[in-house]
């Protein structure tokens, strides 16, 4: 793991760094399944869905400066999911948090909620790493196998949006074709019983779907609480015999149970190389970083460039 300080003092030296790990799934939460017990087959219990790799404490950092941190990891026997999971058995999600009380809200900025994505988006002190990263041969499709979860104790409302990237990290892929998307068994006896809304998408008739649009989507499908569903998603080009250097498939998991759209979770596929992406994580906390800095670094930077330019044109203008 790789902690920065991108404060302007160096730290204590007393925070500790929490590593944690999920199967991968849209609908992850918080804390749950990241600090362990939680199960996708309750009663047999052979699917664990996340646990705490470990804590360590960190050293003093500098202003500026990083320090990496090892963690040991066993993965689970990827063979166990299988069954639940098809090819998608090696596909994990990474958590860490910078902690420095023992007490909630434990150092954080924004006090944590069950909603891991904005608890990423709000505090630096919370990264979450997302990725399955597949090797792509001309011919060929790999599937990415996705994960829809209700971890609240309230029925949900789901809608599952799609959107394909190309090697440019631009969302035109589906100019050279579509997704093809098979329900696991669970999300197809739920669309069996509630035929899901949406647009963009096909009902080929055979209990598959092909996703046509970009931004397309499946909507009303309802979850209740601490069910896990799956999903595979393949992309079929229109030209099987074009080699592509790339291409990213995202899947996100939208709660619309009160009839306004709040953002869940989501996966990333990555086949290839593709622009934007195999760069170093980040957290949350107000935005992205270009480099190492801070978004509100270079926002400075413009606002004196244009100071000076506009002193400039004061000056000229006597």
């Amino acid at each position: 793991m790789d902690v920065r300080n991108r404060g302007a003092a160096s730290s204590a030296g007393t925070e500790q760094l929490t590593l944690y790990w999920a199967k991968a799934g849209a609908g992850l939460s918080w804390p749950n399944p990241w600090n362990g017990g939680i199960y996708f087959d309750p009663g047999p219990n052979t699917m664990l869905m996340g646990g705490v790799i470990g804590t360590v404490t960190l050293p003093v950092i500098t202003a500026g400066g990083e320090s990496i941190q090892e963690f040991a990891w066993n993965p689970p026997d990827p063979s166990v999911y299988a069954a639940a999971f098809g090819g998608d058995t090696n596909h994990f999600c990474l958590l860490a948090r910078v902690t420095t009380s023992t007490t909630a809200p434990f150092g954080m900025t924004f006090p944590e909620t069950t909603n891991l994505y904005a608890n990423v988006q709000k505090n630096n002190h919370v990264a979450w790493k997302n990725i399955g990263v597949y090797d792509l041969l001309p011919g060929t499709s790999a599937p990415a196998h996705a994960v829809l979860a209700n971890l609240t104790t309230q029925k949900m409302i789901v809608k599952v949006k799609f959107s394909a990237l190309d090697a440019a990290g631009n969302a035109v892929l589906l100019d050279k074709g579509m997704l093809k998307i098979t329900p696991g068994t669970r999300l197809r006896e739920i669309l069996q019983r509630n035929r899901p809304t949406g647009e963009g998408y096909k009902d080929v008739g055979d209990g598959t779907f092909q996703l046509v649009k970009e931004g397309g989507f499946l909507g009303n499908i309802p979850l209740e609480p601490g069910v896990f569903a799956t999903l595979e998603v393949v992309f079929v080009p229109n030209n099987p015999a074009e080699q592509l250097k790339g291409y990213a498939i995202r899947v996100e998991q939208v709660d619309q149970t009160d009839g306004t759209d709040h953002i869940v979770g989501g996966q990333t596929f990555v086949f290839g190389m593709v622009q934007g992406f195999g760069t170093s994580g980040g957290g949350g906390g107000g935005g992205g970083t270009a480099g190492h800095w801070p978004w509100w670094w270079w926002l400075l930077a413009l606002l004196i460039l244009l100071i000076i330019l506009w002193l400039l044109w004061r000056l000229l203008k006597k």
